[in-house]
C-alpha cells in the first residue's frame, strides 16, 4: 500500500505542474497568436485531463482512510470509469463547436486512435470496478491516470506546435 500512496501523490503533483503549465501556454500562445476553436478545445482538454487524474488520485487517496484492499482499487477504478463518462459527455459538444463535426467521427486516423484507446482505458476502469481483475485493480487504475495523462500531454504538445496544414487546425 506505501508504494501505491507514493505513486499516487506523483500522479496528483505532476497534474497539478501540466494544469500550471497550461496556465502559462494560455498566456503565452494567446499572446502571440491568438485563440482559435481548436486552440481552445485542446487548452481545456490540457486542463480538464490534468486535473481529473488528479482528483481521482486524491480521491483514492482519501478513500484510503476507509477503505482498504482490493475494494479502495475497485472503488477508485468506478470514480475514474464515472469521470471518464462525464468526459466524454462534456467533450462532444465542445468539439462540434471547435471543429465543426465530433471528434468522435472515425474519419481522421489520430482522432480513431485516441477515441479507442480512450474507450479501452473506460472499458478496463469498469472491469476493475466491478472486479473482474481483483487482483490488477491497482495497476487499471493507476494506468487509466497515466493515461489521461498522457493525453494531456498530447494536447499541450499540439498546443504550443500546432501541425502544419492541419484540416483541424483552422
Amino acid at each position: 500500500m506505501e508504494n501505491a500512496v507514493d505513486n499516487l501523490n506523483v500522479i496528483a503533483e505532476f497534474s497539478v505542474g501540466m494544469a500550471g503549465f497550461a496556465g502559462i501556454v494560455a498566456v503565452v500562445v494567446g499572446s502571440n497568436r491568438g485563440w482559435n476553436s481548436v486552440s481552445k478545445f485542446r487548452a481545456g482538454n490540457l486542463i480538464v485531463l490534468s486535473i481529473m487524474a488528479g482528483f481521482s488520485a486524491l480521491i483514492s487517496l482519501g478513500l484510503a482512510q476507509y477503505i482498504a484492499g482490493e475494494t479502495l482499487w475497485q472503488t477508485s477504478c468506478g470514480v475514474q470509469a464515472c469521470a471518464c463518462v462525464i468526459f466524454v459527455a462534456a467533450n462532444r459538444s465542445k468539439s462540434i463547436e471547435a471543429f465543426g463535426h465530433s471528434i468522435f467521427s472515425l474519419e481522421n486516423p489520430v482522432n480513431a486512435s485516441l477515441w479507442s484507446a480512450y474507450v479501452a482505458n473506460l472499458v478496463l476502469q469498469l472491469l476493475g470496478a466491478f472486479g473482474v481483475f481483483d487482483e490488477f485493480a491497482f495497476a487499471i487504475f493507476y494506468g487509466g491516470l497515466v493515461f489521461h495523462l498522457a493525453i494531456a500531454a498530447l494536447n499541450f504538445y499540439r498546443l504550443v506546435f500546432p501541425p502544419e496544414n492541419d484540416p483541424d487546425d483552422v
